[in-house]
């Protein structure tokens, strides 16, 4: 009787690994950024999508690319497409913009100008 229990419990707790636990892993691995560049498009983002705008962490991102043309390209890429609503996000409401549209909302004018540079610099605008 102990041999099979034991064997029960053997198979139940593979059953939970198989069911449970191993696609709740692999959807948080799905989740992972791909690249530097992803991660850059997200700093990007929420630099921007909070109350004020944290120019200081979208410049460091946009100088780690510098020059790279296919990795400013990767970030806006990343960045997509995102409704943008008087100061920020929203889900349901406002315009569709891509990074320089976001930008365009968010930076000064010549914040706006020197952001541009880094994506004017490889050819891509």
């Amino acid at each position: 009787m102990k041999d099979k229990f034991t064997l029960f419990a053997i198979l139940l707790s593979a059953y939970i690994l198989v069911k449970k636990i191993l696609p709740e892993k692999a959807a948080i691995v799905r989740n992972l950024p791909n690249s530097q560049a992803e991660v850059s498009a997200k700093i990007i983002f929420d630099a921007m999508n909070q109350t004020g705008t944290d120019e200081t962490a979208i410049f460091t991102e946009l100088e780690k690319f510098k020059g790279n043309r296919s990795g400013l390209k990767s970030i806006y890429d990343y960045f997509g497409i995102v409704k943008y609503w008087l100061t920020g996000r929203s889900g349901y409401i406002g315009e569709d913009l891509n990074l320089f549209g976001w930008f365009n909302e968010e930076l000064g004018q010549s914040s706006y100008i020197r952001a541009m540079k880094y994506f004017n610099d490889v050819g891509l605008s």
